[in-house]
């Protein structure tokens, strides 16, 4: 994960630099720690995505600006959200749930996400 920190202040420099927290963001010790490392390193938005609604809250009072509800009773799909302004573009993607729904949601917000994907399949 070094090398995403580091990009973080390569970045950190950009008024518009956003970091997203995948699943299990506050799940645990190391989604916390990335969260607060980010902010460390010089994110200046935050967003985080979690399965449960408490856990979200507990991210937003340790400083997320951003939190999304992902799965059957979240607010939809991330993707999207990031698409259509309602969740910002991520600079930096850190996924640390290590879990198979949470490394591939990761993998489509990087690929999908992107402008020049949009343009090139629309």
């Amino acid at each position: 994960m070094n090398s995403q920190f580091k990009q973080i202040q390569r970045e950190s420099g950009k008024s518009s630099l956003c970091i997203a927290v995948m699943v299990g963001s506050i799940v645990g010790p190391i989604g916390l720690m990335c969260m607060l490392a980010a902010r460390a390193a010089g994110a200046t938005t935050i967003v985080i995505t979690d399965l449960a609604p408490n856990r979200l809250e507990a991210g937003k009072r340790l400083g997320a600006d951003v939190i999304f509800r992902v799965g059957p009773d979240g607010d939809g799909d991330l993707v999207e959200a990031i698409r259509s302004g309602a969740v910002p573009r991520p600079d930096v993607t850190i996924e640390a749930s290590g879990a198979q729904t949470g490394i591939a949601n990761a993998i489509q917000v990087c690929i999908r996400s992107l402008t020049r994907y949009e343009r090139t399949n629309e």
